[in-house]
């Protein structure tokens, strides 16, 4: 769903005024703005510090196999961002997985500070920087590089898209890991001490699900909701300010966390009760890395000129809908391969190249 606008319409700004222009198209920017984005890449980098916990194993013993795991994903992330999708998260989830290695053997406490820090500094930052955009009332003026892409991805070849798709991502990957990776990272760290105290195994209660419930539902929700209405009737409006449009992403940026957590708390919740449904996101869950790289591969053919060529030629609630059929799709897809196979072929591949050589005894 978040990365959908990118692909469809606009490779730099993503849902914009352009992508949300009439009463269905609003709907589902609206939506993608208020309910998904920001939100669930935080659940799946906490996800990743969770998983680091078990990978690294006890005094740090399989740091090598991780520091493997680290630079498979920037390779990874790497080919991925230049032949597939230029915002890729992989090169960001490799490099800050490198720096993670400092924090396997520190105390509780020590993460816990350098969690709240960071945070509390980044969102210093992106208030200021907000603060600071008020002096730029009018709207930006087009970006060249973000032009070039886009004339690619209207009449080219698929081969004409690479060096417009590696220019934007060698030129925004820098902000990326500034703007992104601090709250991914300081999710890899919630996620590490978590894991320690094995916070998501079953029968667990030292996460307050019901707190998280509240606070993430009767907080977070109610603030992305004001947000979401905030910036879908500015991106209507004939006044469009750019200064309030950067608020209320930094606003929604902020606040994610809280709704994430709202997100987790219900999803538990749920497995508690009766969550056999949900078991089903297992499937694409133990495939994450082959789903993410299968959703660019298909959404590429979708609306690249060499597949169907869709590329700002229909609506954004059309969009929307077809985001929905390809995760179904992917979610079907997953189902059937792990009923034949352990894991899927990117997890297997990643597997391959991480594991520990072998000396074959002459």
């Amino acid at each position: 769903m978040v990365n959908l606008a990118f692909f469809s319409n606009d490779p730099i700004e993503g849902i914009g005024k352009e992508t949300m222009s009439g009463a269905g198209n609003s709907l589902a920017g609206f939506l993608v703005f208020t309910l998904f984005e920001n939100k669930f890449f935080l659940i799946f980098a906490f996800l990743f510090g969770y998983s680091s916990h078990y990978i690294i194993g006890q005094n740090g013993k399989n740091t090598p196999r991780w520091i493997r795991r680290a630079v498979v994903l920037i390779i990874f992330g790497a080919l991925h961002g230049s032949l597939l999708w230029h915002s890729d998260i992989l090169f960001l989830y490799g490099s800050l997985g490198l720096i993670l290695i400092v924090f396997f053997n520190r105390s509780d406490k020590c993460i816990k500070i350098w969690a709240i820090a960071t945070y509390a500094t980044f969102s210093l930052l992106a208030f200021r920087l907000a603060l600071l955009l008020q002096l730029y009332p009018e709207p930006i003026q087009s970006n060249p590089i973000a032009d070039n892409f886009t004339l690619a991805m209207r009449s080219g070849s698929y081969f004409d898209s690479i060096p417009e798709r590696i220019s934007i991502w060698t030129q925004t990957v820098v902000a990326e890991l500034l703007i992104q990776g601090t709250p991914v990272f300081v999710a890899f760290l919630l996620g590490l001490l978590a894991a320690r105290k094995s916070a998501l195994s079953s029968g667990s209660k030292i996460l307050r699900l019901d707190v998280m419930i509240k606070y993430g539902l009767g907080l977070g929700l109610p603030i992305q909701v004001l947000a979401g209405i905030i910036f879908t009737v500015n991106e209507n409006s004939v006044n469009r300010s750019e200064s309030l449009y950067f608020w209320m992403l930094v606003v929604s940026f902020i606040f994610a966390p809280l709704l994430s957590m709202g997100y987790i708390g219900l999803i538990l919740k749920q497995l508690e009760k009766s969550g056999h449904w949900l078991m089903q996101l297992s499937f694409p869950g133990r495939m994450s890395l082959t789903n993410y790289i299968s959703q660019s591969l298909v959404l590429s053919l979708i609306y690249g000129p060499w597949g169907l060529g869709l590329f700002q030629k229909i609506e954004f609630w059309k969009s929307f809908l077809i985001a929905i059929l390809v995760w179904i799709t992917l979610l079907l897809v997953s189902k059937s391969l792990l009923s034949k196979f352990s894991k899927g072929p990117a997890e297997w591949l990643l597997g391959r190249l991480t594991q520990k050589k072998r000396r074959v005894a002459l």
